[in-house]
């Protein structure tokens, strides 16, 4: 039994309700690693530019299509394995896929906004960055919009905003 912990109360309830008062709060002071708060380690970069530490707008010419590629960095100790990580965009209606050999799930979400649902990544090591497309159109005209970049997770999701801005081509 010594690989049990057992308490010797010696048949007082008082005693038996300090020490378990004592090992449960220890508990929750020290709860096991498999109970501690996940955190969702990953940046963005467009560029070089983290999408995390700066106010980044992408800028395109014309008035309705952005083909970009983006980065996404693992910043854990944790290997995720394809199908452990999923990146979504997410705008306003109007938006479509625009790169039909990258096969893409569309959602409509209950705001009725859109989310594009990217192809699973390949492994991603500890510190490893992956580079995928986005390539996207609006069905309108329009000056700029504000997209999420939304990376989900066994462990929770975590978003990244960024601001496409078209100018007017010149000839």
């Amino acid at each position: 039994l010594k690989h049990y912990p057992h308490i010797v109360y010696e048949g007082s309830i008082s005693l038996l309700k300090s020490v378990l008062t004592t090992r449960v709060d220890w508990f929750i002071q020290n709860p096991p690693e498999s109970l501690v708060a996940h955190t969702i380690d990953f940046n963005m970069f467009y560029g070089g530019q983290n999408l995390d530490e700066s106010d980044c707008v992408i800028q395109f010419k014309g008035s309705n299509r952005a083909a970009f590629e983006l980065t996404i960095q693992n910043t854990s100790n944790r290997t995720y394995k394809p199908g452990e990580i999923v990146v979504g965009i997410i705008t306003e209606p109007g938006w479509m896929w625009a790169a039909p050999q990258v096969a893409v799930e569309q959602v409509t979400l209950p705001d009725g906004k859109s989310m594009f649902l990217l192809p699973d990544l390949n492994v991603i090591f500890p510190f490893q960055c992956r580079a995928f497309p986005v390539n996207i159109a609006n069905r309108y005209s329009i000056e700029s919009e504000t997209i999420i970049l939304r990376v989900f997770t066994t462990a929770g999701q975590r978003d990244f905003t960024t601001t496409i801005h078209f100018s007017k081509a010149t000839n």
